[in-house]
């Protein structure tokens, strides 16, 4: 139980009493008054146990003591009773408050969450927010994934010490975190839902049901943008790299083809054939007969592949 709720219940039902004692208020009689020590000593007998646990045989022994006298030597049977009775509802309500805390009954508006998470759903289809209980199980999560995540960065940024990350590995890496956020939200709120319908809570296992499906979808979005993003990155270099590659190879088959269609006529006239151009041949010194290649489809081809 936190002790943020036991005290506060305890100082102020002191103060109601120590009101009570020293000044003319108490005209409901004495039986409210003995009513609200034995809830006052039931919250003492609580915080104790909670808090100071050495400490509550000691405090058990002194409420058990006190009844005791009151009833075997004043002999006010009215008196005991009620104390105990208030003992009673004190001890029960102190616990009751502390297990509707410590299992998060209290709820926070989930806007509160973090702001990409608003921008995320209203991106992916909108719809109205839902409300999620806070409990420690919660908290512990939200730490132990907030750690690694820490550490996961603080190793990234060692390894690219000398490296900055371009555009598309920022946005990336933002998309995987809030994918990884999402996922961890979607677990947390599985977790309450079992809860929830083991406490036979149906309407809240149903909400969060909604909640999961939402969470889920939004991992799954942020994560398929991700992949669809690398995917297109790799796609746009291996044809920049083919266009390059082909392009030299173009380059290296029309030089050694021009090379190897320079023909030499005895008498010094123009040849013929589907490899020169009669149009644009020229007779160089020496008998050779020089044109230009033209290279036919099946060559086109074997230079491609």
């Amino acid at each position: 139980m936190d002790m943020s709720i036991t005290a506060p219940i305890l100082y102020g039902l002191g103060a109601r009493i120590l009101y009570n004692q020293f000044t003319n208020a108490s005209t409901r009689g004495f039986t409210s008054d003995n009513l609200l020590q034995g809830v006052w000593q039931g919250v003492l007998l609580c915080y104790f146990w909670t808090e100071q646990t050495e400490f509550s045989p000691a405090v058990a022994v002194g409420i058990a003591a006190r009844v005791a006298i009151d009833y075997f030597v004043v002999g006010d049977a009215t008196k005991s009773w009620t104390l105990v009775l208030g003992t009673f509802a004190g001890v029960l309500t102190s616990s009751l408050l502390g297990k509707l805390l410590d299992e998060g009954v209290f709820l926070y508006d989930d806007d509160a969450e973090d702001s990409y998470e608003d921008e995320g759903y209203s991106r992916h289809g909108g719809g109205e927010h839902g409300r999620s209980r806070y409990s420690p199980s919660i908290r512990d999560d939200v730490a132990k994934w907030s750690e690694s995540r820490d550490r996961r960065d603080a190793t990234t940024r060692l390894i690219r010490v000398d490296r900055q990350p371009t555009s598309l590995e920022t946005e990336v890496e933002l998309l995987r975190s809030r994918a990884a956020a999402a996922d961890a939200k979607r677990r947390r709120r599985k977790d309450e839902q079992k809860l929830a319908s083991f406490q036979g809570d149906h309407l809240r296992s149903h909400q969060l049901a909604w909640q999961i499906e939402r969470y889920s979808a939004l991992a799954d979005s942020y994560g398929k943008e991700a992949d669809s993003k690398l995917i297109e990155d790799v796609s746009t270099s291996l044809r920049r790299n083919r266009s390059i590659s082909v392009d030299a190879r173009l380059r290296e088959y029309v030089t050694n083809g021009w090379n190897h269609h320079t023909a030499r006529h005895p008498s010094g006239s123009v040849v013929q054939n589907h490899n020169f151009d009669a149009e644009n041949t020229e007779i160089t010194g020496g008998g050779f007969v020089s044109a230009p290649f033209r290279p036919t489809s099946d060559e086109w081809s074997r230079a491609l592949d």
